[in-house]
């Protein structure tokens, strides 16, 4: 786990604080959980894109070579071929 500190005006910082004791929760599982939502969002909006993809039958030609190569990545990880380039896919549009 990370620590981080942030910077708020003491008055949002008394509502998180007050928020968070109505909740039962700390300060620190609510600043979390408030952290999650844009990186929610962010993972639909890549889900999205892919199945933009897939819906418009975007395929793929890869060389022999590459693709045996992808194979035996994707084996080492324990998944389909398809999925692991799923995955790949999903990190390079995440960079974007």
């Amino acid at each position: 786990m990370t620590a981080l500190t942030i910077r708020l005006p003491e008055d949002k910082y008394e509502r998180l604080k007050a928020l968070a004791k109505r909740r039962g929760i700390s300060v620190n599982a609510q600043i979390n959980e408030l952290a999650t939502l844009p990186l929610s969002d962010h993972d639909t909006e890549i889900r999205f894109a892919l199945h933009q993809m897939r819906g418009r039958g975007v395929s793929l030609r890869i060389d022999p070579d590459l693709h045996a190569r992808a194979d035996v990545a994707a084996r080492r990880a324990g998944t389909s071929l398809n999925r692991w380039v799923t995955g790949v896919l999903a990190r390079g549009l995440e960079r974007r």
